[in-house]
């Protein structure tokens, strides 16, 4: 049963991938559930609330200022004008934007990746909607993990319960995979959770105050399209090495990819050498056998900073060695590729197995892909990449530990392929709202978003800002009202105290006067001190700045105001104040 409108969330989330950039605007409704307030997303207009726009961030690293600020303007501006369909003109400055980006920006050097990021966040700044501009960054690899496993288990319903077991998370991307599940929520698993390197680890607090300690880690240069390219690119510079070694002058040459269908040729260039024509082969075993040699090696020149399974691999957890025997779900590319899988014959072949990622169905599907279109007669021939992908998701599944070897003990559930969950694709976007969204409850006075704790007074509507600025405003000039009375009464009361004094006591005042003496040693005649209170105007006629020791001095010239002659002195005045502002770049 849905609340009424008044409880409703908006939260904006835009992915921005390494291809493209998704706008996501989710709506939830606010439920109680053991005196709990819960946010329900509402699953039918997700889909219609998505836009997807190219290119992606990473892409315009190479442009120059001019092009990449005019490009960036024209994408964030075309995703914001799209979600404003969704959201009402008087909810605008309540509804946040957040823009995380992912591993093709982390790919991207840290000054030109800080260039397109500014200009994003001065685009989200200027906007109507409510934003802060660390809302808008490039998030960690843990991070994005985490949030996939938040969206999962939201999705899932794991989270409205105690009890229930979570779901562990693989997701591969075009740049990156992410592997993520929950070590436990008691003090054992925080002991754990603690001894993870820092960029292993992920923390979530859910809607009953719950902590998740959650294993989370991302392997860059391990999403689909990364890893691709990159097998050819090392494949050609040893065949390109080898040619130089045996001094052979050629501008071509050939190489052969099993992982590759028979039909793809494709010729690379590598800097200056000659290119290289890449002919595949469509050999499933060739093609794992590369893989592990290829991009699953320590030993390989320019690899990824994290290598599963190797020694570039040391600290991390995997669900079966460390006996976590929790349900394991694939998302992204390894539903992706099964999906796009076009051959009856193989579709017939693997009937409802095409999403099992169990070796035995794996190994079928590899075979049946790599071969298509290698004989005349076939109509189907797959995608060139759906060979590679079966292939390389393979080993990947094997050398974090999400497969287990030996089937008779059943250590934990086989990895399944999918999309979506209660209708809804799993995406760490919903995780990114879900996370904002469990820690603004509108319906406790005492939460904030911990997205920007610092940033709280942002959630004031204009016209409390007015108010509090006119109450700090009055409070000063109390202040100082009060100030300048204590001033006045001190000064009157000085007053005071000198009349009383002079009644009482004056010609001890005129002895003090009397027994002065002048510079000569000569008492002071009253006289004379008459004559010295006739100087009594100091008048400026003269200045001068001294660039030396950045002084200024002045003369003054003391008038007698009797008509006798004047006095010029010379004397230090106070330093002229600079005020100069610093600009902070955000």
């Amino acid at each position: 049963m849905r609340t009424t409108t008044t409880d409703l969330t908006q939260v904006i989330v835009m992915d921005a991938g390494s291809s493209g950039t998704r706008i996501h605007c989710y709506n939830f409704h606010w439920h109680k559930n053991n005196n709990v307030f819960i946010p329900k997303i509402d699953r039918d207009v997700i889909e219609q609330q998505t836009l997807r726009v190219e290119p992606g961030l990473s892409s315009l690293a190479n442009l120059n200022d001019m092009k990449m600020s005019n490009t960036i303007e024209t994408t964030i501006t075309s995703l914001l004008t799209f979600a404003k369909q969704f959201v009402t003109t008087e909810r605008l400055s309540q509804t946040p934007v957040l823009l995380k980006a992912t591993a093709g920006m982390r790919l991207v050097n840290v000054r030109t990746a800080s260039k397109i990021m500014n200009e994003v966040r001065q685009q989200l700044l200027e906007s109507d909607f409510l934003f802060e501009a660390d809302w808008a960054s490039i998030i960690p690899g843990e991070d994005e993990a985490g949030l996939a496993w938040i969206a999962a288990n939201y999705l899932n319903g794991t989270l409205d319960t105690v009890g229930t077991p979570t779901l562990g998370v693989i997701e591969m991307g075009g740049a990156s995979s992410q592997i993520s599940f929950s070590i436990g929520t008691d003090g054992t698993s925080k002991a754990m959770y603690q001894t993870l390197e820092k960029d292993h680890r992920f923390k979530f607090t859910d809607f009953y105050q719950r902590e998740h300690y959650i294993y989370a880690m991302s392997y860059l240069g391990f999403g689909r399209d990364s890893a691709y390219a990159r097998l050819d690119a090392t494949l050609a510079n040893r065949a390109n090495t080898v040619a130089n070694a045996q001094n052979e002058v050629a501008t071509t040459t050939t190489l052969t990819n099993p992982c590759h269908l028979h039909s793809y040729s494709h010729k690379i260039t590598l800097g200056s050498g000659p290119s290289v024509l890449v002919q595949g082969s469509g050999n499933y075993n060739q093609c794992l056998t590369l893989i592990k040699q290829v991009l699953f090696n320590a030993t390989v020149t320019d690899q990824p900073p994290y290598i599963p399974g190797t020694v570039l691999d040391q600290g991390a957890l995997s669900p079966i060695k460390n006996n976590h025997a929790v349900p394991m779900i694939a998302t992204e590319v390894f539903y992706y590729v099964r999906e796009n899988v076009q051959s009856p014959q193989i579709q017939q072949s693997l009937q409802h197995h095409l999403m099992d990622l169990s070796p035995t169905y794996t190994e079928m599907l590899g075979n049946l892909v790599c071969s298509s279109g290698s004989g005349e007669n076939n109509q189907h021939q797959e995608r060139d990449d759906t060979c590679f992908s079966i292939g390389f998701q393979s080993i990947f599944l094997n050398r974090i530990g999400a497969l287990s070897s030996d089937s008779a003990t059943k250590k934990m559930p086989t990895p399944k392929a999918i999309q979506n969950i209660g209708g809804v694709q799993v995406e760490w976007a919903i995780g990114a709202a879900v996370q904002y969204a469990v820690t603004y409850d509108p319906h406790s006075s005492s939460s904030f978003s911990t997205l920007s704790i610092e940033t709280t007074s942002s959630y004031w509507s204009f016209s409390e800002t007015i108010f509090f600025a006119l109450a700090i405003t009055f409070a000063t000039l109390s202040f100082l009202v009060v100030l300048a009375k204590m001033v006045s009464s001190t000064h009157c009361l000085s007053n005071l105290g000198r009349h009383v004094f002079n009644l009482t006591g004056g010609h001890g005042a005129r002895r003090r006067t009397q027994g002065r003496r002048n510079k000569n040693g000569d008492k002071f005649k009253n006289s004379d001190v008459k004559k010295r209170k006739q100087f009594t105007k100091y008048e400026r006629v003269q200045t001068e700045e001294d660039n030396d020791d950045a002084t200024s001095r002045i003369e003054i010239e003391m008038n007698n105001s009797s008509g006798g002659g004047s006095r010029t002195a010379r004397g230090p005045v106070a330093l002229k104040w600079k005020l100069s502002d610093d600009h902070i770049a955000t």
